[in-house]
Protein backbone atom coordinates (compact mmCIF):
# COMPACT_ATOMS: atom_id res chain seq x y z
CA UNK A 1 0.00 0.00 0.00
CA UNK A 2 2.63 2.19 1.09
CA UNK A 3 4.92 1.44 -2.11
CA UNK A 4 1.85 2.01 -4.42
CA UNK A 5 1.25 5.44 -2.47
CA UNK A 6 4.49 6.40 -3.12
CA UNK A 7 4.12 5.35 -6.41
CA UNK A 8 1.47 7.14 -7.33
CA UNK A 9 2.67 10.44 -5.84
CA UNK A 10 5.91 10.74 -7.79
CA UNK A 11 3.60 9.68 -11.49
CA UNK A 12 1.73 13.15 -10.06
CA UNK A 13 4.93 15.05 -9.53
CA UNK A 14 6.65 14.34 -11.95
CA UNK A 15 4.45 14.95 -14.84
CA UNK A 16 3.85 18.38 -13.12
CA UNK A 17 7.59 18.68 -12.65
CA UNK A 18 7.76 18.14 -16.60
CA UNK A 19 4.97 20.67 -17.72
CA UNK A 20 6.53 23.48 -15.78
CA UNK A 21 10.15 22.87 -17.74
CA UNK A 22 8.49 22.74 -20.94
CA UNK A 23 6.17 25.82 -20.24
CA UNK A 24 9.27 27.66 -19.14
CA UNK A 25 11.68 26.61 -21.89
CA UNK A 26 8.78 27.24 -24.68
CA UNK A 27 7.60 30.48 -22.47
CA UNK A 28 8.42 33.17 -25.77
CA UNK A 29 6.19 31.41 -28.07
CA UNK A 30 3.32 32.04 -25.90
CA UNK A 31 3.69 35.01 -24.14
CA UNK A 32 1.91 37.49 -25.64
CA UNK A 33 -1.21 35.23 -25.67
CA UNK A 34 -3.66 34.08 -22.41
CA UNK A 35 -1.66 30.58 -22.32
CA UNK A 36 0.96 32.94 -20.36
CA UNK A 37 -0.99 32.60 -17.60
CA UNK A 38 -0.22 28.89 -17.48
CA UNK A 39 3.32 29.17 -16.51
CA UNK A 40 2.12 30.93 -13.42
CA UNK A 41 -0.41 28.50 -12.59
CA UNK A 42 2.34 25.65 -12.70
CA UNK A 43 4.94 27.36 -10.68
CA UNK A 44 1.98 27.35 -8.00
CA UNK A 45 1.64 24.15 -8.59
CA UNK A 46 4.80 23.64 -7.10
CA UNK A 47 4.80 25.83 -4.82
CA UNK A 48 2.07 23.61 -3.03
CA UNK A 49 3.60 20.78 -3.43
CA UNK A 50 6.63 21.80 -1.86
CA UNK A 51 4.97 23.54 0.88
CA UNK A 52 2.65 20.20 1.30
CA UNK A 53 6.04 18.43 1.25
CA UNK A 54 7.83 20.24 4.12
CA UNK A 55 4.96 20.53 6.77
CA UNK A 56 4.60 16.20 6.02
CA UNK A 57 8.39 16.31 6.65
CA UNK A 58 7.85 18.24 9.83
CA UNK A 59 5.46 16.05 10.94
CA UNK A 60 8.53 13.35 11.06
CA UNK A 61 10.92 15.87 12.74
CA UNK A 62 8.90 18.01 15.28
CA UNK A 63 11.61 18.41 16.91
CA UNK A 64 13.92 20.20 14.81
CA UNK A 65 14.65 24.04 15.07
CA UNK A 66 13.07 25.17 12.24
CA UNK A 67 9.83 23.73 12.77
CA UNK A 68 9.89 25.18 16.83
CA UNK A 69 10.66 28.58 15.12
CA UNK A 70 7.53 28.41 12.53
CA UNK A 71 5.12 27.54 15.44
CA UNK A 72 6.35 30.32 16.80
CA UNK A 73 5.42 32.87 13.98
CA UNK A 74 2.33 30.82 11.89
CA UNK A 75 -0.88 29.38 13.72
CA UNK A 76 -0.85 26.22 14.82
CA UNK A 77 -3.45 24.72 12.85
CA UNK A 78 -2.03 25.99 9.27
CA UNK A 79 1.46 23.34 10.00
CA UNK A 80 -0.98 20.73 11.48
CA UNK A 81 -2.35 19.57 8.28
CA UNK A 82 -2.25 20.21 4.96
CA UNK A 83 -6.31 20.42 3.93
CA UNK A 84 -6.02 24.28 3.74
CA UNK A 85 -3.03 24.29 1.16
CA UNK A 86 -5.00 21.51 -0.88
CA UNK A 87 -8.00 23.87 -0.15
CA UNK A 88 -6.50 26.90 -1.70
CA UNK A 89 -5.08 25.62 -4.46
CA UNK A 90 -8.57 24.03 -5.47
CA UNK A 91 -10.31 27.73 -5.04
CA UNK A 92 -6.67 29.68 -6.40
CA UNK A 93 -7.32 26.97 -9.64
CA UNK A 94 -10.58 27.67 -10.77
CA UNK A 95 -10.50 31.09 -11.00
CA UNK A 96 -7.30 31.45 -12.68
CA UNK A 97 -9.08 28.89 -15.47
CA UNK A 98 -12.24 31.06 -15.59
CA UNK A 99 -10.04 34.17 -16.35
CA UNK A 100 -8.06 32.42 -18.59
CA UNK A 101 -11.36 31.44 -21.21
CA UNK A 102 -12.73 35.16 -20.00
CA UNK A 103 -9.34 36.04 -21.90
CA UNK A 104 -9.63 33.22 -24.57
CA UNK A 105 -12.99 33.47 -25.68
CA UNK A 106 -13.71 37.00 -27.93
CA UNK A 107 -17.31 36.83 -28.35
CA UNK A 108 -19.09 39.52 -25.88
CA UNK A 109 -22.02 37.81 -24.97
CA UNK A 110 -19.52 34.71 -23.87
CA UNK A 111 -17.33 36.79 -21.91
CA UNK A 112 -20.11 38.24 -20.15
CA UNK A 113 -21.76 34.75 -19.27
CA UNK A 114 -18.43 33.96 -18.20
CA UNK A 115 -18.48 37.36 -15.79
CA UNK A 116 -21.46 35.66 -14.03
CA UNK A 117 -19.92 32.34 -13.85
CA UNK A 118 -16.92 33.94 -11.88
CA UNK A 119 -19.35 35.94 -9.58
CA UNK A 120 -21.24 32.65 -9.16
CA UNK A 121 -18.44 30.62 -8.09
CA UNK A 122 -17.25 33.60 -5.71
CA UNK A 123 -20.66 32.98 -4.29
CA UNK A 124 -20.70 29.36 -3.57
CA UNK A 125 -16.94 29.70 -2.08
CA UNK A 126 -18.17 32.16 0.75
CA UNK A 127 -21.16 30.80 1.37
CA UNK A 128 -19.62 26.94 1.15
CA UNK A 129 -16.63 28.24 3.92
CA UNK A 130 -19.68 30.32 5.91
CA UNK A 131 -21.27 27.65 6.50
CA UNK A 132 -18.92 25.00 6.99
CA UNK A 133 -16.48 27.44 9.12
CA UNK A 134 -15.57 24.71 12.05
CA UNK A 135 -14.27 21.67 9.34
CA UNK A 136 -12.35 23.83 7.13
CA UNK A 137 -9.33 22.51 8.88
CA UNK A 138 -10.56 18.98 9.10
CA UNK A 139 -12.04 18.29 5.78
CA UNK A 140 -12.56 18.95 1.76
CA UNK A 141 -15.19 21.18 1.09
CA UNK A 142 -17.28 19.78 -2.00
CA UNK A 143 -20.10 21.95 -2.75
CA UNK A 144 -18.21 25.05 -4.18
CA UNK A 145 -16.16 22.40 -6.11
CA UNK A 146 -18.89 21.52 -8.11
CA UNK A 147 -19.69 24.79 -8.94
CA UNK A 148 -16.33 25.51 -10.14
CA UNK A 149 -16.36 22.27 -11.98
CA UNK A 150 -19.46 23.11 -14.19
CA UNK A 151 -18.26 26.35 -14.86
CA UNK A 152 -14.75 24.98 -15.90
CA UNK A 153 -16.52 22.53 -18.16
CA UNK A 154 -18.77 25.00 -19.21
CA UNK A 155 -15.80 27.13 -20.61
CA UNK A 156 -14.43 24.30 -22.54
CA UNK A 157 -17.60 23.81 -24.55
CA UNK A 158 -18.01 27.27 -25.07
CA UNK A 159 -14.17 27.40 -26.09
CA UNK A 160 -14.35 24.38 -28.42
CA UNK A 161 -17.85 25.29 -30.02
CA UNK A 162 -15.89 28.78 -31.15
CA UNK A 163 -13.22 26.38 -32.10
CA UNK A 164 -14.92 24.02 -34.34
CA UNK A 165 -16.86 26.79 -35.84
CA UNK A 166 -13.94 28.71 -37.25
CA UNK A 167 -11.61 28.64 -39.90
CA UNK A 168 -9.38 26.35 -37.39
CA UNK A 169 -11.33 23.23 -37.65
CA UNK A 170 -8.55 21.27 -39.39
CA UNK A 171 -5.89 22.89 -37.54
CA UNK A 172 -7.04 23.09 -34.25
CA UNK A 173 -4.29 20.17 -32.74
CA UNK A 174 -1.78 22.57 -33.24
CA UNK A 175 -3.36 25.32 -30.74
CA UNK A 176 -1.70 25.50 -27.02
CA UNK A 177 -5.52 26.43 -26.13
CA UNK A 178 -6.71 23.09 -27.57
CA UNK A 179 -4.50 20.95 -25.40
CA UNK A 180 -5.03 22.80 -22.57
CA UNK A 181 -8.70 22.18 -22.55
CA UNK A 182 -8.58 18.89 -23.40
CA UNK A 183 -6.27 18.37 -20.30
CA UNK A 184 -8.72 20.59 -18.12
CA UNK A 185 -12.08 18.84 -19.26
CA UNK A 186 -10.18 15.02 -18.80
CA UNK A 187 -9.33 16.39 -15.26
CA UNK A 188 -12.53 17.52 -14.21
CA UNK A 189 -14.46 14.27 -15.39
CA UNK A 190 -12.14 12.00 -14.12
CA UNK A 191 -11.65 13.68 -10.65
CA UNK A 192 -15.35 14.94 -9.54
CA UNK A 193 -16.46 11.61 -8.42
CA UNK A 194 -13.55 10.64 -6.18
CA UNK A 195 -13.15 13.89 -4.43
CA UNK A 196 -16.92 14.53 -3.86
CA UNK A 197 -18.23 10.47 -4.00
CA UNK A 198 -15.78 8.76 -2.16
CA UNK A 199 -16.95 8.02 0.62
CA UNK A 200 -20.39 7.09 -1.08
CA UNK A 201 -18.67 4.56 -3.72
CA UNK A 202 -16.40 3.81 -1.02
CA UNK A 203 -13.03 3.74 -3.17
CA UNK A 204 -10.39 2.63 -1.47
CA UNK A 205 -6.96 4.80 -1.41
CA UNK A 206 -5.28 2.80 -3.70
CA UNK A 207 -8.19 3.31 -6.22
CA UNK A 208 -8.24 7.18 -5.21
CA UNK A 209 -4.13 7.35 -5.82
CA UNK A 210 -4.82 5.79 -9.06
CA UNK A 211 -7.60 8.00 -10.27
CA UNK A 212 -5.74 10.64 -9.18
CA UNK A 213 -2.83 9.97 -10.90
CA UNK A 214 -3.88 9.21 -13.97
CA UNK A 215 -6.30 12.34 -13.96
CA UNK A 216 -2.80 14.27 -13.39
CA UNK A 217 -0.71 12.13 -15.40
CA UNK A 218 -3.18 13.11 -18.57
CA UNK A 219 -3.77 16.85 -17.78
CA UNK A 220 -0.11 18.23 -17.33
CA UNK A 221 0.93 15.54 -19.84
CA UNK A 222 -1.53 17.30 -22.12
CA UNK A 223 -0.01 20.99 -20.95
CA UNK A 224 3.02 19.50 -22.18
CA UNK A 225 2.27 18.65 -25.42
CA UNK A 226 0.46 21.51 -26.22
CA UNK A 227 3.86 23.67 -25.11
CA UNK A 228 5.96 21.84 -27.38
CA UNK A 229 3.32 21.80 -30.29
CA UNK A 230 2.94 25.26 -30.08
CA UNK A 231 6.47 25.97 -29.73
CA UNK A 232 7.28 23.87 -33.12
CA UNK A 233 4.32 25.32 -34.92
CA UNK A 234 5.52 29.71 -33.93
CA UNK A 235 8.83 28.06 -34.98
CA UNK A 236 7.96 27.32 -38.27
CA UNK A 237 6.31 30.65 -38.87
CA UNK A 238 9.10 32.60 -37.51
CA UNK A 239 11.38 30.75 -40.61
CA UNK A 240 8.59 31.40 -43.29
CA UNK A 241 8.34 34.79 -42.29
CA UNK A 242 12.32 35.26 -42.69
CA UNK A 243 12.19 33.82 -46.31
Amino acid sequence: MIINEILFRKVIYLSEFFAFITALVTYRYYKHTPNKIFLFFLSYVLLTEFLSELISYFWKYPDSEVYSFLKNIIPTVFLNTVLWLGALFSIISFYVFLIYYRYLIKDFKKRKLIDGLVIFYTIAVVLDHFFNADVVFKKFLVYHKIVGVLSVMICVGMYMKVLFNSNKLFSFYKLLSFWISIGLLFFNVMTIPIFIFSKQLEFSNTIYLFILSLSCLVMYGSFTIGFIINAREERNLRKQAVR
